[in-house]
């Protein structure tokens, strides 16, 4: 006579095959993330005047007095915090006014440039590209010492300045050139209007 397995011995069975697969799957996402985490560029800037950068970008920190952002997004739905207000962008280049204390900004393609007379302290991570730095400041790039802002550009997307981990100057530095950005819309105070030349 042929013995069938118990409902107790089913559930058993079914719950290590669940188990197994989320295990896989874990596995999986954790590799994922492991890549992604790997291929990502940390910079952390403070100083003086204005920081321009580009790429696939998460930006966070601090803007003293008052300031201005500029988004140019070349993908649509970059997202914007200042203070406790956030919004959604549409394609194009936004200009945000009078900001000041905490900011946020994440995008896929995204230009962000922001203008801090009275200081800024932000870091960002991302597919990061050319960066521009005018004024006076310091920045670490991935952990490294600190750097001064008159190195002028950098071209984050060359792996001898993605892993600089000492000082001196480095081979993958762009000369300095002019940041180029026209604001599109202008926003103050939430409201956005046309900037207008």
């Amino acid at each position: 006579m042929q013995s069938h397995p118990t409902p107790l011995v089913r559930i058993c069975r079914v719950s290590c095959v669940a188990v197994a697969s989320l295990a896989i799957g874990a596995a999986g996402l954790s590799a994922a993330t492991r890549a992604n985490a790997a291929a990502s560029t940390q910079l952390s800037a403070k100083g003086t005047g204005k920081l321009t950068i580009t790429g696939g970008l998460v930006a966070f920190g601090q803007i003293d007095g008052v300031g201005t952002i500029i988004i140019q997004d070349d993908a649509g739905g970059a997202k914007v915090t200042i203070g406790r207000k956030a919004r959604t962008l549409p394609k194009g280049t936004t200009q945000i006014d009078a900001v000041s204390g905490k900011i946020y900004v994440g995008g896929k393609r995204v230009t962000l440039t922001v203008i801090a007379p009275g200081g800024l302290n932000l870091s960002l991570a991302g597919t990061l590209g050319r960066t521009l730095f005018e004024g006076t400041g310091t920045y670490r790039l991935n952990g490294a010492a600190d750097q001064s802002w008159t190195v002028g550009a950098l071209d984050l997307t060359v792996p001898a300045v993605q892993t600089k981990r000492s000082g001196g100057s480095s081979s993958g530095k762009t000369p300095a050139t002019p940041a180029t950005s026209t604001p599109t819309a202008s926003t103050s105070g939430g409201a956005t209007q046309p900037s207008g030349k």
